[in-house]
């Protein structure tokens, strides 16, 4: 049988970080004087993490001090067993964290990490030309029920469960933040602007009207879906009332 290649021995190392198997075969391969070879790949295994770690941490600052130091680290370990880094770039490391956190029944703190993984989508989303006013302005009423539009790349609609958006905000202002409870729906769109990332809260059909732009409904099939929410008459008038405000806050980078 050939020896394996650097390839195999590259993943197999790989999969030992990742989940702590196949030490035995990769022990036998090391020549260890001073030190146990079992010890010096633990050394590389616990680098490994403590990096992803820290990388975490950096992203998701406010779920640090929201938890504290041991039950971030304690938390952060039990993702990454569950969701190892697989993207060649660590930025994307996050990207379930808001779900499991969920899962773990940390409902507050998952809105919380969905909150700054939303900040983190906002810094580096592609830019695009903003849609000009007067173009909505000039558009003809029989044009209105086929009407879809693309909003920015950067803007991302937050439904929170908690005061998350309060702990933020209270952290970025450097005052005291409240302890994280459940409350009632806060609804909110999280867009990057000329000076960074902006918060803004939005009603509950707002945040509907926008969610159904985003999935590129028509404006017909946007009012259709809001049976419910407000009577039929009131809908066509919150509907374009929100479209308004979308291309008036520089939300709307097309028209379709």
């Amino acid at each position: 049988m050939s020896a394996p290649t650097l390839a195999a021995w590259q993943e197999a190392f790989t999969a030992y970080l990742q989940h702590g198997s196949g030490e035995a075969a990769l022990s036998a391969q090391i020549t260890a004087q001073h030190i146990a070879a079992e010890v010096r790949l633990d050394v590389y295994r616990n680098a490994y993490y403590t990096r992803l770690e820290h990388v975490l941490a950096h992203d998701f600052s406010a779920l640090l001090a929201a938890l504290g130091d041991h039950d971030f680290g304690r938390l952060m370990a039990g993702y990454l067993r569950a969701h190892p880094s697989t993207s060649p770039t660590l930025r994307d490391l996050g990207h379930a964290l808001p779900l499991w956190l969920r899962a773990q029944g940390k409902a507050e703190h998952a809105d919380l990490a969905a909150l700054e993984w939303a900040l983190l989508n906002a810094f580096d989303a592609a830019d695009a030309p903003l849609l000009d006013q007067a173009v909505l302005a000039q558009l003809a009423p029989e044009n209105w029920a086929k009407l879809s539009v693309r909003l920015h790349p950067s803007l991302t609609l937050l439904a929170l469960n908690s005061n998350a958006a309060d702990f933020w905000r209270a952290r970025q202002a450097g005052s005291s933040q409240p302890a994280l409870v459940p409350s009632a729906i806060n609804c909110l769109v999280l867009v990057r602007s000329g000076q960074g990332p902006v918060l803004i809260n939005i009603t509950e059909i707002q945040h509907a009207v926008l969610a159904c732009l985003q999935r590129g409904e028509t404006v017909a099939t946007v009012c259709a879906g809001l049976i419910g929410y407000a009577t039929p008459q009131e809908i066509p008038q919150l509907v374009a009332e929100t479209l308004a405000r979308a291309v008036a806050s520089a939300w709307v980078c097309a028209m379709e």
